[in-house]
């Protein structure tokens, strides 16, 4: 009686068990309850009841029953095209090829734009593996074209599987190899591939089409065979098909860049622009070649780097895409100390550079100036793109905060408000009869109803997951009004990481007003109890130590990273065994909040220390902690007379300049939105504090 006695409480309830089913590992439940949901209800209710139902059985391979909620999905809704999708797997699995071949036509009309690129490719294999199955005319080359007209996927892999099945037959041995290896290559034994390719055969015995072209290079460039790479992209290109050339070209250039040979990199990829004298990339995304010559260029020297950014700017098409090379341009221009550059780069940025690298260099120029190392004829005749107030999408992204923060110290690009964190949707009510739930009115969101139910009985990582993972069928359509109810709700339970990642995303949505408390929701004071005396006793500021935690891990005691620190504080076994003796602390354990935050703020503590004779050690100290001591070191030899601003544009690691810009914006919230901990953070000289309600 559980799945009748469920269905009977409620729309949302069969989908909150069904969940629940999944999460504690009681398949034999997760069936039976969406099909109740299902027949029970009509209208949004029955249609997500419906697709869950069909995607969970195409997971499970079972094909024969998906069919039958398939085909009641397409004939209530025929142009949608996830559930013509599904149905369309559903027949491909049972051998209806006839049945599925219509789909095909019917998803031939639909608009495909809300689909995946693997989705679009895997019609692409289904079409190709019916016409196989049927012996239809050509279908060799149609699924050979697979191969070739596809980027690397593991589609090479399936597709080559269902060919082997067939021993290949009518195939050449080019042909294969050419399979085989981009098989290989989907299923990551690049090395392998790279020994298969029959490279020889392009264009002899096989046409190469751009998309083959780009294949090939990465199996080279993965494999490390960049020497081989360039001697067969340099004969492949000497061809008069413009396309296959350019990509040729483009490839080149990629090769040479890669052996360090950046002078013909920069040839080759002008080469590319001017290929049959269109100044265009044809089929190649323009942006892309454009940024490698650009950067290619920078790598040769910053001023030939900012001549090439002036040549060709005009050209680009987004402009953030270029934001990193522009970036290391900068950085490479204070490390040179070619204040000389400044006048050209500014004319550069200016013109072609993103929002936030206009806001970058602006902050740069200003300290430059004010610290006298410009004259401030330099602000004067630089035009600054970001100094009109620009927000781009890109504008809510750490590194635009930084510089408008350090440059006017607001909280920008957003106005804060106050608003009663309960001000979300409130649920809606159902009538419950002895013949089963009604379904609400058609405008109710029913994605929204379960995941307020999933809130209100303490469900909270099922709620996460419905929300992130999109439930059993991907396509997920909580409101944003949903999104904010589950990260309070995560956050009040403790949750944080969960909550930070649900309010960061609403954060970056927001077009002009963010909550305090959703503030306070992205940057929580977590493991209070344990980090503010952690903190005290090592001396390390209260809203530096929650940041620097903050960005090390999100506050999740069981990170790890790819280099092998652990937990809260992002420590190296090795570090935290050295600590952890100075310490006197026994059996510890990284994973554990207590050991974790004691032995990093005392770590943090003792980095800090070592740069108590210079006059900034706290930024020394922050630096080091993410960096490593002996490169701080080195830095302090190379650029230790500028000053900290400048100092940070000068380092060479992106990834260091941009951890210390997130633990100072990190800090300057934790004191705006906790008065309380609002003491020095240590780093005034990168961040001016910030004004209540500004």
């Amino acid at each position: 009686d559980t799945v009748a006695q469920i269905a009977r409480m409620g729309p949302e309830w069969p989908m909150v068990a069904a969940l629940a089913s999944v999460r504690f590992d009681r398949p034999e439940l997760t069936d039976p309850l969406l099909e109740a949901g299902m027949t029970a209800l009509r209208g949004p209710f029955g249609l997500m009841y419906a697709e869950a139902l069909a995607a969970h059985r195409l997971r499970h391979e079972r094909f024969a029953e998906a069919e039958e909620v398939t085909r009641r999905l397409v004939d209530i809704a025929p142009d949608d095209v996830r559930y013509l999708r599904m149905h369309l797997l559903a027949l491909y699995r049972l051998d209806k090829d006839d049945e599925a071949l219509e789909v095909l036509d019917r998803l031939g009309s639909v608009d495909l734009s809300t689909l995946s690129r693997e989705a679009e490719e895997e019609l692409s294999l289904i079409g190709a593996a019916i016409a196989a199955r049927q012996g239809v005319e050509n279908w060799r080359r149609r699924f050979f074209a697979l191969f070739t007209d596809l980027p690397i996927s593991p589609l090479h892999y399936r597709g080559f599987v269902f060919l082997a099945r067939r021993d290949f037959a009518g195939f050449g041995k080019p042909e294969v190899d050419i399979m085989r290896s981009l098989a290989l290559a989907a299923d990551g034994d690049y090395a392998s591939a790279a020994e298969v390719f029959p490279a020889d055969a392009i264009p002899a015995a096989v046409e190469p089409t751009p998309t083959l072209l780009d294949s090939l290079a990465i199996i080279y460039l993965r494999s490390r065979r960049s020497v081989d790479g360039f001697r067969v992209f340099v004969r492949l290109a000497d061809t008069d098909d413009s396309n296959i050339r350019r990509h040729a070209s483009f490839w080149t250039g990629r090769f040479a860049r890669a052996a360090g040979r950046n002078d013909e990199a920069v040839a080759w990829f002008v080469e590319t622009l001017g290929v049959g004298g269109s100044d265009s990339c044809g089929s190649l995304p323009s942006d892309r070649v454009l940024w490698y010559l650009i950067d290619s260029s920078r790598a040769l020297s910053p001023k030939a780097g900012i001549e090439a950014a002036l040549q060709y700017g005009a050209k680009i098409e987004t402009a953030w895409y270029f934001d990193d090379t522009f970036e290391r341009l900068i950085s490479a221009v204070v490390e040179r100390r070619a204040w000389r550059l400044m006048p050209r780069l500014g004319e550069a940025v200016g013109l072609y550079g993103s929002a936030y690298i206009g806001a970058l260099f602006a902050h740069l120029a200003t300290g430059l100036v004010d610290y006298g190392f410009a004259s401030r004829e330099l602000l004067e005749a630089t035009p600054i793109r970001a100094s009109s107030g620009e927000v781009s999408a890109g504008g809510r992204t750490t590194g635009m905060r930084y510089y408008r923060m350090v440059t006017s110290g607001k909280l920008v690009p957003w106005n804060v408000d106050d608003r009663d964190p309960g001000a979300a949707a409130s649920e809606v009510r159902v009538t419950i009869s002895e013949s089963g739930p009604r379904a609400p009115e058609e405008s109710v969101n029913p994605d929204r109803l379960v995941l307020q139910k999933l809130l209100d009985t303490g469900r909270l990582l099922i709620a996460y997951d419905w929300i992130r993972e999109g439930g059993f069928s991907g396509f997920r359509k909580v409101d944003n009004d949903g999104i904010e109810a589950a990260a309070f709700a995560l956050s009040a339970a403790g949750r944080h990481t969960e909550a930070m990642r649900l309010a960061d995303t609403l954060i970056r949505k927001s077009d002009d007003t963010v909550s305090k408390d959703m503030l306070a929701v992205s940057f929580p004071r977590a493991y209070a109890s344990i980090l503010e005396p952690a903190a005290e006793r090592a001396g390390v500021p209260i809203a530096l130590a929650y940041a620097v935690v903050r960005e090390e891990s999100y506050f999740n005691p069981e990170a790890v990273s790819r280099a092998g620190a652990i937990g809260l504080s992002q420590l190296m076994p090795e570090t935290a065994a050295d600590m952890a003796r100075r310490l006197r602390m026994r059996a510890v354990d990284l994973r554990r909040p207590e050991d974790n935050l004691s032995i990093g703020l005392e770590y943090l503590a003792y980095c800090i220390r070592l740069f108590e004779s210079t006059s900034f050690p706290t930024f020394f100290g922050v630096l080091a902690y993410n960096a490593g001591l002996g490169r701080v070191r080195r830095w302090i030899e190379q650029f230790g007379d500028l000053p900290p601003p400048i100092f940070l544009e000068a380092l060479p690691f992106a990834e260091t300049r941009l951890y210390l810009r997130k633990v100072a914006t990190a800090a300057a919230f934790y004191a705006y939105v906790y008065p309380d901990v609002a003491s020095d953070a240590g780093l005034p000289v990168l961040l001016p504090s910030i004004g209540g309600g500004t």
